[in-house]
């Protein structure tokens, strides 16, 4: 009983470490624990529950013995519902709390819709994770009408342009434009990775045309030059493009694992955040 004791108040006393880092200290710290609490946590809690199960149905125990480890058990496997999609929520950070924040200017010529945007998850799914907290991804009318056809998309094959300035760190369009609804998960897709030079920290933009991306790394880019083609490349199910700010270089590590950052845009005069739905006409 009191080994049983010390392993369930170890334990509890990590899992409850894990979700101060999440709800006060955020940052790479809370990045990481987020991650552990949706993904790794559910797996040890799933193994403990099934062999405190185990230890009941064979009478090695007793349910009063086996009660607290139970109730941990199933705190910890409890997290895997927002990675499965039975409820969702926002990685749960405030702009305030995340820095530094970055205004840019819009990088598509034309007049754009915000496909997601926004502060919650039904605004923009992309919060769920800490490194596209506060992700967008941008489309043009027409768009969501499940056409097979690409070229029938108001986005596919416009001009994407330098919302900043800065240096290219990384910049790859080798990946083939796949058919509609068909993400490929597996694949990051065409990118531009940008180091801002005002903050040094990074725009990541994805989903870019084969064969279109115009810069190469170490290039030094300023507002408005051109970077590629909106594709419909890597986790993409119609053609757009998805551009988010983080503190770490996304050449060097996990998307899952990265620090997501506060982007605004310059429109009309204005620092915003636009949310699912805006339109935009620079």
């Amino acid at each position: 009983m009191r080994k049983r004791s010390i392993i369930n108040g170890l334990l509890g006393f990590i899992l409850g470490i894990f979700w101060v880092f999440v709800l006060f200290f955020h940052g790479l710290a809370g990045t990481f624990a987020w991650f552990g609490l949706k993904i790794v946590f559910p797996v040890i809690g799933l193994i403990i529950l099934l062999i405190s199960l185990i230890r009941l149905v064979t009478k090695k125990d007793r349910f009063k013995n086996s009660l607290v480890t139970i109730v941990l058990s199933l705190l910890m496997i409890a997290p895997i519902t927002l990675v499965i999609g039975i409820f969702h929520t926002a990685y749960p950070i405030r702009e305030s709390q995340a820095s530094p924040a970055l205004t840019v200017s819009w990088p598509l010529k034309e007049q754009t819709v915000v496909g997601w945007g926004g502060n919650t998850y039904e605004e923009n799914y992309h919060s769920e994770w800490p490194a596209t907290r506060w992700a967008y991804d941008l489309v043009m009318e027409p768009y969501n009408t499940n056409n097979p056809k690409l070229a029938s998309y108001g986005c596919w094959n416009k001009e994407v342009v330098s919302p900043v300035e800065g240096t290219v760190v990384g910049a790859y369009d080798k990946d083939a434009d796949h058919g509609v609804n068909l993400d490929e998960f597996d694949s990051q897709g065409n990118y531009v990775f940008i180091k801002v030079k005002e903050t040094g920290t990074y725009l990541a933009l994805y989903h870019l045309k084969q064969d279109s991306v115009t810069v190469a790394k170490g290039d030094q880019v300023k507002v408005g030059d051109t970077l590629g083609r909106v594709g419909n490349s890597g986790a993409s199910s119609e053609p757009h493009l998805h551009i988010h700010h983080q503190k770490q270089n996304p050449v060097n590590g996990n998307q899952l694992l990265a620090e997501g950052l506060p982007l605004y845009f310059k429109l009309q005069g204005k620092q915003e955040l636009p949310v699912k739905g805006t339109i935009v006409t620079p």
